[in-house]
């Protein structure tokens, strides 16, 4: 019976001497299979043992039941040195009431829920599982290089807590997807100082910087990234010229609140044309027709236009020709919020034109700040960021 409980445990260092199985919990005995311990100060061998304890590790469960090992634990003495020593497993840690193999399984438990619920499922306090999550995630991340290969760098924000005005900043390897980091701060010296520890290296082996609309990001990029070219998401700057749409209807709402037609309008005006049902498109092409409506059909239109242009496959040049003859018919209708608009986009043209070169954009991170909002929910939020910065990394890293 021994045999194939040392069979089931598969560590051969171990010799077992007796097993105990209850109704949820196995019990085994067990001792060493070496005869002499090694000093850990001068190296040498010794056979003098000056006292035995039994030490009570957990191990992983077998047919759904606790496994409990019960070690030998002899105290060596050094006859050369003095020194007294415990005898020390490959498999646990000085101190640990695990077997490392036991942490990890309840480490990969963890990823993707949260740790309440392992608690509960395998009967251990709240604040073990959330130190072996914490040791095994550092752990795992320190063997990984997520920084080497990258090329084109993404960077966004999430509010930490909703109505704060607290943002935690999101790093992205754009090629792959990949979160880099999470920063607790998305200031420009701080993000100058980050980047730069970083190494002049790394500096220069980015070539793709992009973001949205803050000068924050942008002057960071421009005093950190030599070699890069800094694109303006386009989704971010498109979203003014939506704004400007919007702000064109709720004035409408507001000169004309018994309009029935205005009401339920806004996603309708949004929508790329081409994406509209049937019923859809009759319906704004009857409304845009009446002449009270002139304002919101040439706005429309201005962000269809637009939409168009950023969609072309042309070159920067190509689309610095649009553009400014686009801007050129906008700036003649002298309208309220286009204009709004128009000044912002001269202010960062320079970047929104390095979007027609490779097309990059900031949509991956975009999706992935919808995936950290959900984890955060899923953990009814973190008191302490180094534990969210963790828990992202870990998941999105798919090292475990």
């Amino acid at each position: 019976m021994n045999e194939l409980y040392e069979e089931l445990l598969n560590l051969p260092e171990l010799e077992i001497t007796h097993v105990s199985v209850g109704d949820g919990q196995i019990d085994i005995w067990c001792r060493s299979r070496l005869g002499a311990g090694v000093c850990p100060s001068c190296l040498k061998q010794t056979k003098v043992v000056n006292q035995v304890q039994e030490r009570r590790v957990q191990d992983l469960l077998i047919s759904g039941r606790a496994v409990y090992l019960h070690l030998e634990s002899r105290q060596w003495v050094c006859e050369d040195c003095g020194r007294h020593f415990y005898e020390r497993y490959s498999f646990v840690e000085p101190q640990s009431r695990m077997t490392q193999r036991y942490e990890q399984y309840l480490y990969r438990r963890c990823i993707g829920v949260d740790l309440q619920y392992v608690v509960v499922q395998y009967d251990h306090s709240w604040s073990v599982i959330n130190r072996i999550f914490q040791k095994w995630s550092a752990r795992s991340l320190s063997e990984v290089n997520l920084w080497g290969p990258v090329r084109a760098l993404g960077i966004d924000e999430i509010a930490l807590y909703k109505g704060r005005g607290n943002y935690a900043c999101v790093l992205v390897n754009l090629e792959t997807g990949q979160i880099l980091d999470l920063l607790e701060d998305r200031t420009k010296d701080f993000l100058i100082n980050y980047f730069q520890a970083r190494g002049e290296a790394f500096c220069n082996q980015i070539e793709v910087f992009s973001c949205d609309l803050w000068e924050g990001y942008v002057g960071a990029a421009e005093a950190c990234f030599p070699k890069a070219e800094i694109v303006l998401d386009r989704f971010h700057f498109f979203a003014q010229l939506q704004k400007a749409l919007d702000n064109t209807r709720k004035a409408l709402r507001r000169a004309c609140p018994k309009e029935e037609n205005l009401k339920g309008l806004k996603w309708t005006l949004i929508r790329p044309a081409q994406h509209l049902e049937a019923d859809q498109k009759a319906q704004l092409d009857q409304l845009l027709a009446q002449p009270q409506y002139l304002e919101l059909k040439q706005v429309y239109q201005a962000k269809e236009s637009f939409r168009a242009i950023c969609e072309e496959e042309i070159t920067p040049q190509q689309a610095q020709t649009k553009l400014n003859q686009w801007c050129e018919e906008q700036q003649a209708l002298d309208h309220q919020f286009l204009n709004v608009f128009l000044k912002t986009f001269h202010r960062w043209k320079k970047y929104i034109l390095n979007y027609f070169n490779e097309r990059w954009s900031n949509g991956i991170v975009e999706g992935i700040n919808n995936r950290i909002k959900m984890i955060k929910r899923r953990a009814f939020g973190f008191q302490i960021f180094e534990r969210f910065r963790l828990r992202i990394l870990v998941e999105f890293a798919q090292i475990h």
